[in-house]
């Protein structure tokens, strides 16, 4: 083994150097709330930014229910604080328009940890 520099750091001659390289893509995310969907989630002691992580950050769509003008996504995930949410939105265009939202339900639960 061979010291390095003054941190005595220590390297083999023979190791190999192992590079990782993770790639992060960005897209933004619009997502159209009124009066309508904002007092939805409220019953349910949600916040827009909650319904708004629980899409982006570590979520899962369970179901896409058809509807007579469009289709909703049921959506289960966490918040940046770990809640435990289920989301159903649906696209207008390319942006996300919340409907409603709710704490996720045993079933959920088990449905969100099994498909992770």
């Amino acid at each position: 083994m061979k010291k390095n520099g003054p941190h005595r750091k220590y390297c083999s001659p023979n190791s190999a150097l192992t590079l990782l390289c993770i790639v992060f893509t960005m897209a933004i995310v619009e997502f159209l709330w009124d009066a309508s969907n904002t007092e939805h989630l409220s019953r349910h002691k949600i916040t827009r930014q909650e319904a708004e992580e629980t899409v982006l950050l570590d979520s899962m769509e369970s179901d896409i229910q058809q509807h007579p003008d469009e289709q909703r996504v049921l959506c289960l995930g966490r918040t940046a604080n770990g809640r435990l949410l289920t989301i159903i939105y649906t696209m207008r265009g390319d942006a996300i328009r919340v409907v409603t939202g709710y704490p996720m339900t045993k079933r959920q639960h088990r449905i969100y940890f099994q498909g992770r």
